[in-house]
This record gives C-alpha cells, sequence and structure tokens, in this order.
C-alpha cells in the first residue's frame, strides 16, 4: 500500500479530520488531548456504534480487531490502516517491529513514548489539536533542521562493536564526515 490517505472521523460533538502520509504514522501528546478519544472512535466505528462515522478510501480497524493473534492478522490481511493505542504492550516489541515492517498496511500508533525498532520519521511524529469540535493532527517537529555530528555517529558505531577508540582506517571516515558536515552548516547558515 502505497500513497497519502485522508481520514475523517466524526460524530455529532466531535470530528477528527488528517492525512498520512508513511506507513507509521505517530500521535503523541500529554493525558486529556484527545488520543485515546481517537482511538476509541476508531473502535467504535469498526464494531458499528450508532453515531460513529470514518470516511478514508481503505478500511480503518483497531489493534482490538486482530484479537490476540495480532501477528497472525497482520500476515493475512492487507491494505488495511490499524490503529493501536498505547495499551496494547506488543506495539514496544522487536517482534512487532519486524513483523510490520513486511506487512502492506499502515499504522497509526498512539504513544506516548517512542517505540524503538519501528523505522518511523520524525516528520511523521504528530499531535492533537484542537479547535471547538474540530481535531486535526500537527507535526510536533515541523520545520526543523536535523544533524548529527560525526563524533556521535563513531562514538554510537564503535559502543555497538565494542571497540573503545576508532581503528586508522575510520580515521579517514571521521575527518571526510566531519568536513561534510562543516560544509553543509555553511551551505545552511551562510559565511560569516
Amino acid at each position: 500500500m502505497k500513497g497519502d490517505f485522508v481520514i475523517r472521523i466524526e460524530t455529532k460533538r466531535i470530528q477528527y479530520e488528517f492525512t498520512i502520509h508513511r506507513k507509521f504514522t505517530v500521535i503523541q501528546g500529554d493525558s486529556g488531548t484527545g488520543k485515546t478519544t481517537l482511538f476509541n472512535l476508531v473502535r467504535g466505528a469498526h464494531e458499528k456504534a450508532p453515531g460513529v462515522w470514518v470516511n478514508c478510501k481503505v478500511d480503518c480497524v483497531p489493534a482490538s480487531a486482530m484479537g490476540d493473534d495480532w501477528k497472525g492478522y497482520l500476515q493475512s490481511h492487507s491494505n488495511l490502516i490499524i490503529f493501536i493505542d498505547e495499551d496494547y504492550k506488543w506495539v514496544r516489541s522487536n517482534e512487532f517491529a519486524a513483523t510490520s515492517a513486511k506487512s502492506d498496511n499502515y499504522f497509526v500508533l498512539i504513544n506516548r513514548d517512542p517505540l524503538y525498532g519501528i523505522p518511523y520519521s520524525v516528520r511523521e511524529i504528530y499531535e492533537i489539536k484542537t479547535s471547538g469540535k474540530f481535531h486535526t493532527l500537527a507535526p510536533v517537529y515541523a520545520n526543523q533542521v536535523f544533524t548529527c555530528k560525526p563524533e556521535y555517529i563513531l562514538t554510537v558505531f564503535f559502543q555497538k562493536k565494542g571497540r573503545t577508540k576508532p581503528c586508522p582506517p575510520l580515521n579517514y571516515l571521521y575527518f571526510l564526515l566531519r568536513a561534510a558536515s562543516d560544509f553543509f552548516f555553511l551551505l545552511t547558515e551562510g559565511f560569516s
């Protein structure tokens, strides 16, 4: 499944409307911001609760529809947008990360904490914004440039490999990355 999907979920009192762009979309936020309400509305629509409507060109299903065999469900179902609330502890597992990566479904992960192992983009982390009965998603990290210093890349690499210092060929890599980083900084920040 590829492409952007506009999702509109509504009742007479409340409406969520947003677009998801990638396989993994994360919705974060403090208590009381509407995350659980969103999940409950998706579940209500799936269970045919009166007065709840979901409009999307593909089916939106809650994690509760998968039952206890979430892995089998993901392997046997495709072309869905699956909403998963933070109450489903398996969403934090390496097994879920591996299984979901192979799936052609999209996932909306409603969680306060980072989900390690799942390859989501910082550009797809949202918070819920409210204006009256209308709710939308706003990027948490809008218009930010992220940089990673070469020292950090090499430090993490060596810690994972159990080494304490770089081997000589990688010293050259360090200087190459450092030069590229400095050049990128000059291009984005300007010469002074």
